[in-house]
């Protein structure tokens, strides 16, 4: 009867049984975690809609100047010059017909047509003086909101605490 080392069938059974159940209480307890922050923020938010509200158009704005960036139109233009440039210097390197290089080379290309985009009129004194005013208003309008927030979080965690 040959003997080895390997372990036998029961006693991988066995380990993986054990580590299953290992894997298992590990997940149960995550999803206690995720369920503890889930209520944490639940709470938080039914507390304080105003810094919800506050919150989800900062962050809107945040994504939404991450993500729209905008080609300009001379950025397609550059890019059309740049790979037609490309094309025509490696046919003169290639020894190709003077005569028929531009006409190889445009051939396939669909031609782009350009339009100057209109330059936008400088905003007016008026727009100039609402855009600073709103730009004051809202900045103390945070500053207010964080300072009642802080009050309340100090207040909530030092109760009976007043400075006043």
């Amino acid at each position: 009867m040959p003997t080895s080392s390997s372990p036998s069938r029961e006693d991988i059974s066995s380990q993986l049984d054990a580590a299953q159940d290992s894997l298992m209480e590990r997940v149960d307890a995550l999803r206690g975690e995720a369920d503890d922050i889930k209520a944490s923020v639940r709470q938080t938010l039914r507390a304080y809609p105003l810094v919800s509200g506050v919150g989800a158009l900062a962050v809107g704005w945040v994504v939404g100047r991450l993500l729209s960036r905008p080609r300009t139109r001379s950025q397609w233009a550059t890019r059309y010059a740049t790979a037609v440039e490309d094309d025509l210097r490696a046919a003169i390197e290639s020894g190709a017909d003077a005569d028929t290089i531009v006409d190889d080379v445009l051939r396939d290309r669909v031609p782009v047509l350009i339009e100057a985009a209109p330059q936008p009129e400088a905003p007016s004194l008026l727009r100039r003086a609402v855009g600073s005013a709103l730009q004051i208003v809202i900045q103390v309008v945070l500053i207010e909101l964080s300072r009642r927030l802080a009050d309340r979080a100090f207040e909530s965690n030092h109760p009976g605490a007043s400075d006043e």
